[in-house]
């Protein structure tokens, strides 16, 4: 029984890492554990690891159980600009996290969906409920534009620290469900993840979304978001 948080620097600096800390201890109230480790003291032993750290840009998970803390660094490997560029494609994939709101380590359905992205030869998989609701990509957040509106869903979903960063952005959005097949009408898709920030979708289960490049406010996010992690 574990909880993880996966975050990356900018600038040699983690982003947003009290949030991070604050969904780890979240994630652990849900699925139902008090840590020994206090946050105090992983914090402590974060800075010591960034600080010790010799790569330009950083990707640290850390991995919290009852009893232990285990933090993993690495270089973080930027994705290609041809993806950021030009977007991404998806594919549909029907299953729900067992814990939504928690981020829990080996999530079964995560890596059974990714595995059938990478099957697929596209990036994501977007998570489908019971009802045929779209919740979250397997290891990533969506949004969509319709006229100007930009939407995402608010339920059943990890609440992401890049989500959030997104949303404060554009100054809101609105909260709604939707189906696979009423995403392929949107105007623009894209999905957040730590790791990339955000990337535009250009595909998902094959059909092309709108003229099949990145959308007006998806790259105009792309740029506040790329100004703020690199001020």
């Amino acid at each position: 029984m574990s909880v993880l948080e996966t975050l990356r620097t900018y600038n040699g600096k983690l982003f947003r890492l009290d949030e991070h800390l604050d969904r780890l201890y979240a994630s652990a109230r849900i699925i139902g554990f008090s840590p020994l480790w206090k946050r105090p003291d992983i914090k402590k032993r974060i800075n010591e690891s960034i600080k010790n750290g010799i790569h330009t840009e950083s990707k640290m998970r850390i991995i919290l159980s009852p009893g232990a803390l285990t933090l993993t660094l690495e270089p973080l490997n930027e994705k290609p600009k041809r993806m950021v560029q030009q977007g991404v494609a998806l594919i549909s994939y029907p299953g729900q996290r067992s814990f939504p709101l928690a981020k829990k380590l080996g999530e079964r359905i995560c890596a059974i969906a990714k595995r059938a992205a990478q099957s697929a030869d596209v990036y994501e998989a977007l998570l489908v409920d019971k009802s045929g609701s779209i919740t979250e990509c397997a290891y990533a957040n969506i949004f969509w534009v319709n006229d100007g509106v930009l939407y995402t869903i608010n339920k059943n979903i990890l609440l992401g620290i890049t989500r959030k960063t997104v949303i404060e952005l554009a100054g809101g959005c609105r909260y709604t469900q939707i189906t696979a097949r009423q995403l392929q009408k949107a105007d623009e898709i894209f999905i957040t993840q730590t790791t990339s920030g955000i990337l535009p979708v250009i595909r998902l289960d094959g059909v092309r979304i709108s003229s099949g490049r990145p959308g007006p406010i998806t790259k105009k996010l792309m740029v506040a978001f790329h100004q703020l992690v690199k001020d």
